[in-house]
C-alpha cells in the first residue's frame, strides 16, 4: 500500500470518528474499523472518499434513526400489553 493511500485511509478513518456520535469507546472502535474497511475494499480515491463518505454517514444517521424510533415504539406496545394483563 503507498503513502498516499495510507494518509488517505487514516484521513478517512480520522473522519469517520470525529463525525461519528458513538455512545462509547467500544462504538468508536467499530466505526473506525469499518471505515478502513470499507475504504480498502472499494479502492476509494480521495476524490470518490469525499463524496462516499457523506452520502454513507447519511445513510447510516437515517437507520439509526428508524432503528430507535422502532425500538420505542416496541417498547410501547409491550407496556401496553403489560397493562392489559392481570
Amino acid at each position: 500500500m503507498n503513502i498516499r493511500k495510507k494518509l488517505m485511509i487514516s484521513y478517512v478513518v480520522l473522519a469517520g470518528v470525529v463525525v461519528s456520535h458513538a455512545q462509547n469507546p467500544v462504538q468508536d472502535r467499530i466505526k473506525t474499523i469499518k471505515v478502513t474497511f470499507i475504504t480498502e475494499r472499494l479502492n476509494l480515491t480521495p476524490r470518490e472518499a469525499q463524496i462516499f463518505w457523506p452520502i454513507y454517514n447519511e445513510h447510516e444517521e437515517q437507520r439509526e434513526t428508524f432503528r430507535k424510533r422502532e425500538k420505542r415504539e416496541l417498547k410501547a406496545q409491550f407496556k401496553t400489553l403489560d397493562s392489559m394483563t392481570p
